[in-house]
């Protein structure tokens, strides 16, 4: 069964093998420093404005926490861009 995370790269830090790949091929785009960013916004916008619709119930909380494991998946993405950046 092959494995999610991978070893520690040259860099020193855990990642998806797949999202390195894929930062490394589009490394030259805009698309790829720009996306991220804004879904990480529009989702911390998002959570905040269902939060706060729904005079901060336990089920708006509970899905904010859903939408937090995107920002951090988009964070990772992040992350993963600067190192490969400044490997080159």
């Amino acid at each position: 069964m092959r494995r999610l995370v991978s070893s520690p790269d040259a860099v020193g830090n855990f990642t998806f093998p797949f999202w390195r790949e894929m930062t490394i091929r589009f490394r030259r785009r805009n698309s790829a420093v720009i996306l991220p960013w804004l879904v990480i916004g529009f989702n911390i916008v998002w959570i905040i404005w269902e939060v706060q619709s729904q005079n901060w119930t336990m089920e708006a909380i509970l899905q904010a926490f859903s939408r937090l494991i995107v920002v951090l998946l988009f964070a990772e993405i992040i992350v993963t861009t600067w190192k490969v950046n400044s490997e080159h």
